[in-house]
């Protein structure tokens, strides 16, 4: 995420917003409609009204309002976020689609039985004769390498007529059907390197039962204390299937298709193997941003750390060189004591003069510049072997 300052001039903004509509002026400025308005009446700019674009559609004459005087600011700036990663994906995207060719197969004819479908169907059919339920007491199916299916008992047969036909239908596109019997993991279609599973749902109308005569007695007995009620609800089918595509592992849905008043579900799939495309390469496209953005991440990392590093060695090296101005300070000391114990004439004798030497080569020893040996403590380690 990153924010952007966007500009709008007084003028400019006056003659866009009586060349095309609100909706369009807002897409090309990157800010919503609402912000428009808000940028306008900083500015004190009129927007056309309500139906003016219908009328010069209609041919019909329009009056355009004149820019009233104004002495406040010419330009108003509206900071936003940008979430830079879809930006730039639907940037490529854009850029990727006219290269899109997919010629969308005819959609299969329906079949009429269970017994004409393809296998992955037949053994979802035998599947749900296993028992195997939902929250609402509805026959299901999940994983174990078939696509996922829930639906009321009476709309079982359509349901499953209906994935044979859309699995048909992306077959024909091209895609690879992965299907295995032994994983947990339900079906799959591979599209362009990316996988999706297929969902066929019916939402039901919920219906509460009315409580027994015993069951009234014990609420009004303990009020205060929690009433389990089994079989509380019951649920009604309300004949309207949904199909969902999902990327395996998550419940939100990339695509929805569902059962409209114009033709059901399953009439409705005709421009699926274009849609399933169209997301696979935006997701492919995503996975491309995401991993260019962690390799600048990875070299930003490191130029990072060869800066601490070589931050290191500097304060590493100073901080010899600081030890060595130390050691030298100390050994101009030595140096000064000397001179002056020769100069003070006490040292003269023998026993002096030795002194007076080995404090010079104690400086010397210590001066980084001169670094004299000292045999008697360069000589010899302090741990014993």
């Amino acid at each position: 995420m990153s924010q952007r300052v966007i500009e709008f001039q007084r003028h400019t903004l006056y003659s866009e917003a009586w060349t095309q509509p609100q909706t369009k002026l807002a897409l090309q400025y990157g800010v919503t409609p609402l912000q428009l308005k808000q940028a306008a009446q900083a500015l004190a700019v009129p927007l056309p009204p309500s139906g003016h674009w219908a009328k010069v559609a209609r041919g019909d004459d329009v009056q355009t309002t004149p820019l009233p005087d104004f002495d406040g600011e010419t330009t108003f700036s509206l900071t936003k976020w940008v979430d830079d990663e879809a930006e730039e994906v639907a940037r490529r995207f854009e850029a990727a689609r006219d290269g899109l060719e997919l010629e969308e197969p005819p959609l299969p004819e329906m079949r009429k039985a269970l017994a004409d479908c393809l296998p992955i169907v037949k053994r979802m059919a035998s599947r749900l004769k296993k028992g195997y339920k939902d929250g609402r007491d509805w026959p299901a199916i999940k994983g174990m390498g078939q696509f996922e299916l829930a639906v009321a008992p009476v709309n079982q047969e359509r349901a499953l007529l209906t994935m044979d036909r859309v699995i048909r239908h992306c077959q024909a596109a091209g895609f690879k059907l992965v299907s295995d019997e032994t994983q947990r993991e339900p079906a799959t279609f591979i599209v362009n390197g990316i996988a999706y599973t297929l969902r066929i749902f019916e939402s039901g109308r919920r219906e509460e039962r009315e409580l027994t005569a015993r069951e009234k007695a014990e609420r009004k007995a303990y009020p205060d204390r929690y009433h389990y009620t089994p079989d509380r609800w019951s649920f009604h089918p309300s004949n309207l299937l949904r199909l969902e595509v999902h990327n395996p592992g998550y419940r939100s849905a990339e695509l929805t298709i569902q059962d409209g008043s114009d033709a059901p579900l399953a009439d409705r799939i005709g421009d699926l193997p274009l849609k399933l495309q169209e997301r696979a390469l935006k997701e492919k496209l995503r996975q491309d941003v995401r991993s260019e953005e962690r390799k600048r991440e990875e070299a930003r990392r490191e130029a990072h750390a060869r800066k601490v590093q070589a931050k290191r060695e500097e304060l590493d090296r100073l901080k010899h060189f600081e030890e060595a101005a130390s050691q030298a300070e100390r050994a101009a000391r030595l140096r000064s004591l000397a001179a002056t114990m020769q100069a003070s004439g006490q040292y003269d004798d023998a026993e002096g003069q030795d002194k007076v030497v080995w404090i010079r080569n104690a400086a010397d020893w210590l001066d980084p510049v001169v670094n004299k040996h000292w045999p008697v403590v360069d000589d010899v380690d302090d741990r014993y072997y």
